[in-house]
């Protein structure tokens, strides 16, 4: 279990609220990424979530990746949590086991 601080819970919820329950198209969401930063995921890292969010769901994949950011992330540069925890949950949703697997050779 993975205890945070107050501040910590309440920048995770408005993360996660804001991540995955704002329904957007493709088109509204490809918009949005040219002005988001993207950052590089491992191959096992988006393996690893796009089946937690296959085989767990939405809701638990999206609370896995928040806290993998917070616990496993260094930030640099100007970057925050939610623009890694945007990026990843987009690559994840976004990129098929094919094109996982073609990263990983």
């Amino acid at each position: 279990m993975v205890n945070f601080s107050e501040k910590q819970e309440k920048e995770l919820i408005k993360i996660l609220s804001n991540s995955f329950d704002n329904a957007q198209t493709f088109e509204e969401h490809k918009k949005q990424m040219k002005t988001q930063k993207t950052f590089y995921w491992s191959p096992e890292t988006l393996d690893f979530f796009q089946l937690l969010l296959h085989s767990e769901g939405i809701k638990k994949a999206k609370e896995s990746m928040s806290i993998f950011v917070h616990n496993e992330c260094d930030l640099e540069d100007n970057e925050t949590f939610e623009d890694l925890i945007n990026d990843l949950i987009f690559q994840v949703k976004n990129t098929n086991l094919e094109d996982i697997e073609n990263l990983k050779k």
